[in-house]
C-alpha cells in the first residue's frame, strides 16, 4: 500500500469512526412516553403510498398516521390488517411528525 492509498484508507476510516460515534439526531430511538405511539408492533389501517404515509393502530386502539421516508420501507407490500414494527426517529423543530425509522414484518 502506498502513502496515496494508505492517506484514503486513514481519512475513510477516520470518517466512518466518526459517525459511528457521534450522537445523531436523527438516529432511530425509542420514543418512549411523549406524545405518539412508542416502539411496538402496531395493526396497518391503512396507506396512502403517494404520500408515503401508513395509519397504524396501537395496541390500546389509537391510531396515527406516520411519515415513511423513501427507502424505509416498500409500502406495496403492505395491506390493511398487517402486522409490523416501527421504530421511529425522534421528532424535532425541523421534522416534528412521526417518522419511521425502520419497519419489519410482525410475527
Amino acid at each position: 500500500m502506498n502513502r496515496r492509498q494508505f492517506a484514503t484508507f486513514a481519512l475513510f476510516a477516520g470518517s466512518v469512526a466518526t459517525r459511528a460515534f457521534a450522537q445523531d439526531e436523527n438516529r432511530p430511538r425509542n420514543r418512549g412516553g411523549g406524545g405518539g405511539p412508542p416502539m411496538g408492533i402496531f395493526k396497518v389501517v391503512s396507506i396512502d403510498t403517494y404520500a408515503r404515509t401508513i395509519d397504524l393502530q396501537a395496541a390500546d386502539g389509537s391510531v396515527s398516521t406516520v411519515k415513511v421516508p423513501e427507502g424505509v420501507y416498500e409500502l406495496s407490500k403492505l395491506k390493511p390488517g398487517d402486522r409490523i414494527q416501527v421504530n421511529f426517529y425522534v421528532p424535532d423543530s425541523m421534522n416534528p411528525g412521526l417518522r419511521a425509522a425502520s419497519i419489519y414484518p410482525a410475527n
